[in-house]
C-alpha cells in the first residue's frame, strides 16, 4: 500500500561491528564490504560478523496519534529491529524488504 506521508531516514546512521567500540556515520544503503578488494590492510579483508546500525528517530508532527510504519527496502541475511530497547521485528532473507 502506498502511503502519501512517506519520509526517508537514510542519512546519518551510526554503524559499527559488534566487536568494535567506535561508531562510523553512514548513509543507507550501506555495505561494510564495499571496498574490501581495494584495502591493503589485512584486518579489512572481507570483514564478517555482526554489524550494528543505530539511529535516533523522532516521529514527525504529522504522525502524532497515528501508527508509524518503518520499512526497510533491503537487508542482507538477518536483521533485528529495536526501538527504545524493545525488539520490534526480526527478518531473515538476503536483500529483501520487510
Amino acid at each position: 500500500m502506498y502511503r502519501s506521508n512517506r519520509i526517508k531516514i537514510n542519512s546519518d546512521w551510526r554503524f559499527r561491528f559488534e566487536t568494535d567500540s567506535e561508531w562510523e556515520i553512514v548513509d543507507l544503503p550501506h555495505s561494510w564490504n564495499a571496498l574490501d578488494t581495494m584495502s591493503i590492510d589485512p584486518d579489512w579483508y572481507y570483514r564478517r560478523g555482526t554489524g550494528i546500525y543505530e539511529k535516533d528517530f523522532v516521529p514527525p508532527d504529522f504522525a502524532k496519534n497515528q501508527t508509524v510504519w518503518l520499512e526497510f527496502e533491503a537487508v542482507s541475511q538477518k536483521a533485528k529491529v529495536y526501538f527504545d530497547g524493545d525488539l520490534l521485528a526480526e527478518h531473515w532473507g538476503g536483500y529483501t524488504a520487510f
